[in-house]
């Protein structure tokens, strides 16, 4: 049986903030760990940083121009997946760095993208925005709890740990974006304005 589009769109809000709440507190510690200086960690941090201010603009107005939302949050969040998954594998302060930079890349547009969408099938009457998107709020606190926090402190040794979270809420993420109805099918059924405005 399909779940409800209020469940799948939940489902994606609680994948990724559940990671963002793993990867806010740690990122730091965990490049610490695998070698990084302060500067260094600094300067990482900081072309997150840079991209993410050129690729959101960028990547969101590709999206909306080719009606492909569905498609780039898909894309972007398998993208984003592998890049985490290779900067467990990869050695090296630049591989590391490209990679978490090259994530970043990719993440950067997807939650802009997916409150469009939720807002769209909100005002389709398909659900409650504020009810759908309060599962993302609910992970990200319990990743930032105490009872995370312990988890990631019990594996010292391999912090990498704290980070194969991300791999599956990304993947989770996908997976549940694919059950979405394609942008091309119901654009005007989920997108009222776009419907009244072809009436005028």
């Amino acid at each position: 049986m399909t779940a409800s589009p209020a469940i799948r769109t939940a489902s994606v809000y609680g994948s990724l903030l559940l990671m963002v709440g793993v990867m806010l507190p740690f990122l730091p510690v965990w490049l610490a760990a695998r070698g990084f200086s302060i500067a260094e960690v600094a300067t990482a941090l900081a072309l997150q940083s840079v991209v993410r201010v050129v690729a959101m603009p960028v990547l969101t107005y590709w999206a909306d121009r080719l009606e492909a939302r569905r498609r780039f949050i898909i894309s972007l969040s398998v993208a984003a997946s592998v890049m985490m998954l290779a900067a467990n594998l990869v050695d090296g302060v630049w591989p590391v760095t490209v990679c978490i930079v090259l994530a970043a890349l990719a993440w950067a547009p997807v939650m802009p993208m997916l409150d469009t969408v939720a807002v769209e099938q909100s005002e389709a009457g398909l659900y409650d925005y504020g009810k759908v998107r309060i599962a993302g709020s609910v992970t990200f606190i319990w990743a930032r709890s105490g009872l995370v926090r312990h988890w990631a402190s019990s594996r010292r040794s391999n912090l990498a740990g704290c980070f194969w979270p991300r791999t599956w809420c990304w993947r989770r993420a996908a997976c549940c974006c694919r059950s979405w109805e394609r942008p091309g099918r119901s654009r005007d059924a989920t997108c009222p304005s776009r419907r009244r405005a072809r009436s005028c």
